[in-house]
């Protein structure tokens, strides 16, 4: 099973634009980027160093508001005038997250 995952992952990752890759060319990004890829991941999780705390929760409301329609009488709420210098920010109470101004609109 642990293989079957692996060859998802390159395929997902490093082959999506490739439907039946040559043996040299899947040797070369298995040498260059899958491995060096997962040295890194060794040495990250060998110094005690993983991914920001804040990392899983931006995933989720990224996905939260990727899946909004988007309405088009809500497009006045983000005014901005680059002339002075203005721009109304509401999305930001709401999140900390600086995408946020842009899903404010939806």
């Amino acid at each position: 099973m642990t293989v079957e995952s692996h060859w998802r992952q390159i395929k997902c990752d490093y082959l999506y634009k490739f439907y039946k890759p040559r043996v040299d060319h899947l040797c070369y990004i298995l040498v260059k980027k899958v491995i060096d890829r997962q040295l890194f991941r060794i040495q990250m999780l060998e110094q005690d160093r993983e991914l920001v705390s804040w990392h899983k929760e931006f995933k989720q409301e990224w996905k939260e508001y990727e899946t909004k329609i988007t309405q088009s009488n809500n497009m006045n709420k983000y005014f901005t005038d680059p002339v002075k210098w203005i721009c109304a920010y509401p999305a930001y109470i709401q999140s900390r997250f600086s995408y946020a101004s842009i899903w404010s609109i939806l």
